[in-house]
Order: structure tokens, then sequence, then C-alpha cells
């Protein structure tokens, strides 16, 4: 087989060498003809290319209202009440109170909780001003919690946050209706 191969005459390695080029051209030539867009099917480059208007905006600020919202805390659990009212008392009014590492800290993954969907600190949470804590300890999950407001961000007050939203949305929209 080895020998059969190397008596090939130049003009049969040429031919060999076309052949396998023109195999090459078939697969891309039907690769780009299959996956081109149909008539009318929209084919975003990027999901910046869909154009969002104010009107669109104001639309979505008006549907979701303040659905999205996150409610930024600072919460610190703790098994017993004496335990939390003594760090309210020591840590409380700390700039950062889980530098102090007492207490249970849940996952907060940005540096702060968001408390939105849980009922009884939620409440605490909205009658205290940006900054200020509570001066008692608020029950939750059956256990003590020592809570300290941030602040609310929602992405409705964002212009470059909404359309980002509106955008991704739009574009799911579209890829769910392409499949």
């Amino acid at each position: 087989m080895l020998n059969k191969i190397k008596s090939l005459s130049k003009k049969q390695w040429l031919m060999i060498a076309g052949a396998l080029l023109l195999v090459v051209a078939l697969i891309v030539t039907i690769c780009l003809v299959c996956n081109r867009p149909s008539e009318g099917e929209i084919k975003l480059e990027s999901i910046k290319d869909i154009e969002i208007t104010a009107e669109d905006m104001r639309q979505y600020r008006e549907r979701i209202g303040r659905d999205m919202d996150i409610k930024k805390a600072y919460l610190i659990l703790f098994e017993d009440e004496a335990s939390c009212r003594s760090f309210i008392e020591t840590h409380g009014a700390d700039q950062n109170p889980t530098a102090a590492g007492i207490g249970i800290i849940p996952m907060m993954e940005n540096g702060y909780y968001n408390i939105v969907g849980k009922h009884s600190i939620e409440e605490a949470f909205d009658s205290l001003a940006d900054g200020e804590y509570s001066k008692e300890p608020v029950v939750y999950s059956n256990m003590y919690c020592y809570l300290k407001r941030i602040g609310i961000e929602s992405p409705v007050n964002d212009d470059e946050a909404l359309k980002e939203l509106i955008q991704n949305e739009r574009y799911q929209e579209l890829k769910k209706a392409g499949d």
C-alpha cells in the first residue's frame, strides 16, 4: 500500500488534491446555504442591534412598576434574642456591620442581601431610611436578625439598565420565535 502511494505521479496527486478541494468547497457552500436566514427572519449580529424607543421604556416602566426592585440590606442572624440585642448595641451603627464577624451572615454576593420577598424583614426594611438599622431584633425564619437598610435599586430608574433588560427580553422572544 505504501509503495502504491509512493508510485503516484504528479498528475495523480494534483487530481486527488483537486477532488479534495472540490469536496471542501461543496461542504462550505452547503453550510452557508443551510445557515442563511430565511426571508423575513431577523438575523441579529448583537443584542445591541435591538432598537428600544422612549415609548418602549415608558410602557415597560408602567408594566413592571416596583416589581423588580432590589432592596439592599445587611442581614445578620442570631440564634437567641440576647445575642442579637448585644450586637445591635455594640455594632448596630457600624458602617459595615458584617466586618464584626459575629452572627450568621447569609450569602451576600454583591456586599448586600436582597430582602425582597421575605415578608417579615421586608416590612422592617420599609420602615427604615437608607443607612438606618433596626433598634430591635427582627424575627425571621425562627431567628433574631439585625437589619440595616442600604437602599433600593431599581432597573426602572436607570435608563441603560432598563434598555438592556428590554433588549434581553426581546432577544429571547426573537430567539424563541426562530426555534
